[in-house]
Protein backbone atom coordinates (compact mmCIF):
# COMPACT_ATOMS: atom_id res chain seq x y z
CA UNK A 1 0.00 0.00 0.00
CA UNK A 2 1.24 3.30 -0.75
CA UNK A 3 0.95 6.31 1.25
CA UNK A 4 0.84 9.55 0.10
CA UNK A 5 2.02 11.66 2.89
CA UNK A 6 2.23 15.19 1.14
CA UNK A 7 -1.38 14.63 -0.03
CA UNK A 8 -2.68 16.20 2.90
CA UNK A 9 -4.78 18.99 1.64
CA UNK A 10 -5.23 22.46 0.87
CA UNK A 11 -8.06 24.25 -0.19
CA UNK A 12 -7.79 27.38 -1.70
CA UNK A 13 -6.98 30.53 0.50
CA UNK A 14 -6.63 33.90 -0.61
CA UNK A 15 -5.45 36.71 1.76
CA UNK A 16 -6.21 39.94 0.18
CA UNK A 17 -6.64 43.41 1.57
CA UNK A 18 -9.37 46.05 1.44
CA UNK A 19 -9.48 49.70 -0.15
CA UNK A 20 -13.09 50.54 1.06
CA UNK A 21 -15.42 49.47 3.92
CA UNK A 22 -17.07 47.58 1.83
CA UNK A 23 -15.77 44.14 0.80
CA UNK A 24 -16.23 42.80 -2.48
CA UNK A 25 -18.02 39.67 -3.25
CA UNK A 26 -16.63 36.88 -5.28
CA UNK A 27 -19.08 33.45 -6.68
CA UNK A 28 -16.90 31.98 -8.88
CA UNK A 29 -15.41 35.22 -10.44
CA UNK A 30 -12.33 33.97 -12.51
CA UNK A 31 -9.16 35.60 -11.99
CA UNK A 32 -5.72 34.70 -13.79
CA UNK A 33 -2.68 33.95 -11.70
CA UNK A 34 0.73 32.61 -12.75
CA UNK A 35 2.42 30.13 -12.09
CA UNK A 36 6.45 30.06 -11.03
CA UNK A 37 7.25 28.49 -14.37
CA UNK A 38 5.24 31.38 -16.02
CA UNK A 39 2.63 29.86 -17.07
CA UNK A 40 -1.05 31.14 -16.63
CA UNK A 41 -3.83 29.55 -15.14
CA UNK A 42 -7.41 30.80 -14.58
CA UNK A 43 -8.44 30.31 -10.68
CA UNK A 44 -12.53 30.79 -9.98
CA UNK A 45 -13.11 32.86 -6.35
CA UNK A 46 -15.27 32.30 -3.92
CA UNK A 47 -15.99 34.76 -0.87
CA UNK A 48 -15.05 38.34 -0.19
CA UNK A 49 -11.93 40.32 0.09
CA UNK A 50 -11.92 39.15 3.88
CA UNK A 51 -11.90 35.15 2.79
CA UNK A 52 -11.63 33.89 -0.08
CA UNK A 53 -11.44 30.27 -1.88
CA UNK A 54 -10.08 29.37 -5.11
CA UNK A 55 -11.25 26.43 -7.16
CA UNK A 56 -10.59 25.00 -10.84
CA UNK A 57 -13.16 25.51 -13.02
CA UNK A 58 -15.10 21.70 -11.91
CA UNK A 59 -14.97 23.31 -8.72
CA UNK A 60 -11.76 21.61 -6.45
CA UNK A 61 -10.34 23.37 -4.54
CA UNK A 62 -6.68 25.14 -4.91
CA UNK A 63 -3.74 26.35 -2.01
CA UNK A 64 -0.54 27.37 -3.28
CA UNK A 65 2.01 25.21 -1.83
CA UNK A 66 4.48 26.52 0.75
CA UNK A 67 7.30 24.43 -0.63
CA UNK A 68 7.20 25.01 -4.24
CA UNK A 69 5.17 27.87 -4.64
CA UNK A 70 3.06 26.25 -7.25
CA UNK A 71 -0.85 26.77 -7.07
CA UNK A 72 -2.12 22.68 -6.25
CA UNK A 73 -5.11 20.96 -5.71
CA UNK A 74 -6.42 21.18 -2.14
CA UNK A 75 -6.98 18.27 0.99
CA UNK A 76 -8.77 19.05 3.76
CA UNK A 77 -6.96 18.33 7.13
CA UNK A 78 -8.71 15.51 9.60
CA UNK A 79 -10.05 18.14 11.83
CA UNK A 80 -11.40 20.36 9.23
CA UNK A 81 -9.78 23.33 10.37
CA UNK A 82 -6.08 23.74 8.08
CA UNK A 83 -5.65 22.82 4.31
CA UNK A 84 -2.35 21.46 2.96
CA UNK A 85 -0.92 20.93 -0.51
CA UNK A 86 -1.88 17.77 -2.54
CA UNK A 87 1.27 18.42 -4.31
CA UNK A 88 -0.47 18.21 -7.49
CA UNK A 89 -0.02 20.82 -9.71
CA UNK A 90 -3.22 23.03 -11.34
CA UNK A 91 -2.70 23.06 -14.71
CA UNK A 92 -6.32 23.98 -15.41
CA UNK A 93 -8.78 21.98 -17.55
CA UNK A 94 -10.04 19.08 -16.12
CA UNK A 95 -8.89 17.54 -12.69
CA UNK A 96 -7.03 14.85 -13.23
CA UNK A 97 -7.93 11.16 -11.62
CA UNK A 98 -5.06 11.22 -9.38
CA UNK A 99 -6.66 14.41 -7.52
CA UNK A 100 -10.22 12.81 -8.18
CA UNK A 101 -9.29 9.76 -5.81
CA UNK A 102 -8.36 11.17 -2.75
CA UNK A 103 -10.74 13.85 -2.34
CA UNK A 104 -13.83 15.82 -3.33
CA UNK A 105 -14.77 19.27 -5.16
CA UNK A 106 -15.46 21.69 -2.87
CA UNK A 107 -13.92 20.91 0.50
CA UNK A 108 -13.86 23.63 2.90
CA UNK A 109 -12.35 24.12 6.25
CA UNK A 110 -14.84 24.81 9.28
CA UNK A 111 -16.73 27.78 9.87
CA UNK A 112 -15.01 28.25 13.10
CA UNK A 113 -11.86 28.18 11.00
CA UNK A 114 -13.03 30.65 8.62
CA UNK A 115 -14.60 33.07 11.25
CA UNK A 116 -10.63 32.95 13.11
CA UNK A 117 -9.06 33.98 9.55
CA UNK A 118 -11.71 36.65 8.84
CA UNK A 119 -10.81 38.40 12.11
CA UNK A 120 -7.49 38.24 11.67
CA UNK A 121 -7.85 39.92 8.20
CA UNK A 122 -9.91 42.80 9.68
CA UNK A 123 -7.55 43.00 12.54
CA UNK A 124 -5.10 43.64 10.00
CA UNK A 125 -6.61 45.71 7.12
CA UNK A 126 -4.54 48.58 6.08
CA UNK A 127 -7.40 50.76 4.63
CA UNK A 128 -5.21 53.30 2.34
CA UNK A 129 -4.21 50.05 0.15
CA UNK A 130 -6.05 48.63 -3.15
CA UNK A 131 -7.31 45.62 -3.01
CA UNK A 132 -4.84 42.51 -4.54
CA UNK A 133 -5.54 39.04 -4.66
CA UNK A 134 -2.79 36.54 -3.56
CA UNK A 135 -2.82 32.69 -2.44
CA UNK A 136 -1.28 32.57 0.93
CA UNK A 137 0.45 29.45 1.14
CA UNK A 138 -0.27 26.49 2.77
CA UNK A 139 1.49 24.55 5.53
CA UNK A 140 1.90 21.17 5.48
CA UNK A 141 0.22 19.27 8.06
CA UNK A 142 1.84 16.14 9.28
CA UNK A 143 -0.94 14.34 11.12
CA UNK A 144 -2.75 13.58 8.06
CA UNK A 145 -1.12 10.68 6.22
CA UNK A 146 -3.64 8.92 2.71
CA UNK A 147 -3.05 5.82 1.20
CA UNK A 148 -4.81 4.01 -1.10
CA UNK A 149 -6.27 0.49 -0.86
CA UNK A 150 -6.00 -2.29 -4.15
CA UNK A 151 -8.77 -4.38 -4.41
CA UNK A 152 -8.28 -7.07 -6.69
CA UNK A 153 -10.01 -10.36 -7.49
CA UNK A 154 -9.59 -13.17 -10.10
CA UNK A 155 -11.93 -14.07 -12.68
CA UNK A 156 -12.83 -17.62 -11.08
CA UNK A 157 -12.49 -16.15 -7.47
CA UNK A 158 -14.32 -13.73 -6.26
CA UNK A 159 -14.02 -11.51 -3.00
CA UNK A 160 -16.12 -12.56 0.26
CA UNK A 161 -15.58 -9.18 1.48
CA UNK A 162 -17.32 -6.10 0.69
CA UNK A 163 -16.20 -3.44 -0.31
CA UNK A 164 -18.55 -1.79 2.49
CA UNK A 165 -16.74 -4.09 4.89
CA UNK A 166 -13.24 -2.64 3.05
CA UNK A 167 -14.40 0.87 4.07
CA UNK A 168 -15.41 0.27 7.53
CA UNK A 169 -12.36 -1.95 8.30
CA UNK A 170 -9.97 0.98 7.31
CA UNK A 171 -11.76 4.03 7.86
CA UNK A 172 -14.90 4.04 10.14
CA UNK A 173 -14.73 6.43 13.32
CA UNK A 174 -17.12 3.93 15.42
CA UNK A 175 -18.47 0.46 13.66
CA UNK A 176 -15.88 -2.07 13.15
CA UNK A 177 -15.79 -5.92 11.69
CA UNK A 178 -14.42 -9.13 12.38
CA UNK A 179 -14.27 -9.10 15.27
CA UNK A 180 -11.69 -6.10 15.53
CA UNK A 181 -11.72 -3.59 18.19
CA UNK A 182 -11.43 -0.84 16.07
CA UNK A 183 -10.55 0.20 12.35
CA UNK A 184 -7.29 1.06 11.25
CA UNK A 185 -7.74 4.77 11.47
CA UNK A 186 -9.01 4.54 14.58
CA UNK A 187 -6.23 2.03 15.75
CA UNK A 188 -3.17 4.28 14.07
CA UNK A 189 -5.21 7.46 16.05
CA UNK A 190 -4.76 5.85 19.54
CA UNK A 191 -1.63 4.30 19.04
CA UNK A 192 -0.07 7.61 18.52
CA UNK A 193 -1.80 9.32 20.98
CA UNK A 194 -4.21 11.35 18.57
CA UNK A 195 -1.18 12.41 16.94
CA UNK A 196 -1.61 10.60 13.19
CA UNK A 197 -4.63 9.92 11.09
CA UNK A 198 -4.32 7.42 8.48
CA UNK A 199 -6.98 7.59 5.79
CA UNK A 200 -6.82 4.95 2.89
CA UNK A 201 -8.59 5.30 -0.09
CA UNK A 202 -10.98 2.38 -1.10
CA UNK A 203 -12.06 2.01 -4.73
CA UNK A 204 -15.41 1.68 -6.03
CA UNK A 205 -14.94 -1.75 -7.28
CA UNK A 206 -12.72 -4.50 -7.87
CA UNK A 207 -10.06 -4.70 -10.51
CA UNK A 208 -10.82 -8.34 -12.41
CA UNK A 209 -7.07 -10.14 -13.04
CA UNK A 210 -6.85 -11.62 -16.47
CA UNK A 211 -5.95 -15.19 -15.27
CA UNK A 212 -6.98 -17.31 -12.57
CA UNK A 213 -5.72 -16.93 -8.80
CA UNK A 214 -3.87 -20.05 -8.98
CA UNK A 215 -2.00 -18.58 -12.22
CA UNK A 216 -0.25 -15.98 -9.91
CA UNK A 217 0.35 -18.08 -6.43
CA UNK A 218 -0.13 -21.57 -6.11
CA UNK A 219 -3.21 -23.10 -3.96
CA UNK A 220 -0.91 -23.78 -1.17
CA UNK A 221 0.94 -20.96 -1.16
CA UNK A 222 4.20 -22.15 -0.78
CA UNK A 223 5.41 -20.50 -3.71
CA UNK A 224 4.91 -16.84 -4.34
CA UNK A 225 5.23 -15.22 -7.75
CA UNK A 226 5.44 -11.84 -7.15
CA UNK A 227 7.11 -10.46 -10.22
CA UNK A 228 4.41 -11.99 -12.12
CA UNK A 229 1.22 -10.20 -10.04
CA UNK A 230 3.00 -6.66 -9.68
CA UNK A 231 2.08 -5.97 -13.29
CA UNK A 232 -1.62 -6.68 -11.95
CA UNK A 233 -1.23 -4.29 -8.78
CA UNK A 234 0.10 -1.72 -11.05
CA UNK A 235 -3.18 -1.60 -13.54
CA UNK A 236 -5.63 -2.25 -10.71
Amino acid sequence: MKTFKRLITACALFSTSIASSFAMIYHGTEHQMTQPNGDKVSVYLYGTELYIDAESQDHYTLIKDEQTGYICYALLSSDGKAYASTGIVYKGGETPSAVKMITQPGVRISKESRDAKIAETKKSLHMDERPKVELRAASVLPDTVYGVCCLIDFPDTKSSVTIDQIKTYLNDDEKTVFGNAMSIKKYFQWISGGKLTYINYVPSSFYTAPQPKDYYSSLDATEYTTDIFYPVVEKA
